[in-house]
């Protein structure tokens, strides 16, 4: 597999401070990222299911929404360009000291850093910074897109179709509909 996260130092990457406290996101102007930075960043959001095993096709259904929602995050202020750009120089640098499943391993379940990056005041290093703003980020659109539904089995949330709506989600019905017994008694 080649590796997902660009070297590149024309895409603009600066080498996050190893310990520099950090107070919420990284100012930047609104931009645009490279399309080998969103590349990346589908790689990291791609793992989060790769390593809870909860989708189906990597992610595919999700891309489009996940593009827009990265997006949004880059054009508008408070812009997130930094913060993803720093994300990314922390995921490589992670990558190349773990390899890609220890890496991921230790960036979506490791409890510690977990435990470590709770709140936003806990926030001292490029890492935590990266762990709080960007991959709990994408952990939660993960779930919201669709994640959700995989977690339970065979049997996994019968009743469950996403908690996105809008033009673009209205299509499927939001429950399975209510259908008594022959009998007349409920099932």
């Amino acid at each position: 597999m080649a590796n997902a996260f660009p070297d590149d130092p024309a895409l603009g990457h600066e080498k996050p401070p190893a310990e520099k406290p950090l107070s919420g996101l990284y100012l930047s102007e609104p931009g645009n990222l490279e399309p080998a930075e969103l590349e990346s960043l589908w790689e990291v959001f791609l793992q989060i299911g790769r390593t809870w095993s909860n989708v189906v096709n990597d992610s595919a259904g999700q891309r489009s929404s996940w593009l827009e929602f990265v997006q949004l995050r880059c054009l508008q202020e408070p812009s997130y360009l930094k913060t993803y750009r720093n994300a990314l120089s922390v995921v490589r640098e992670t990558v190349d000291q773990k390899g890609l499943v220890d890496a991921y391993r230790f960036l979506l379940v490791n409890p510690e850093l977990s435990k470590e990056t709770k709140e936003a005041k806990d926030i001292d290093t490029a890492l935590k910074h990266a762990k709080f703003y960007v991959i709990n980020e994408f952990i939660r659109v993960q779930i919201v897109a669709g994640g959700f539904r995989g977690f339970g089995g065979r049997n996994h949330a019968y009743n469950y179709n996403g908690f996105l709506r809008g033009t673009r989600y209205n299509r499927v019905q939001r429950v399975r509909t209510y259908r008594p017994a022959k009998d007349g008694r409920t099932k």
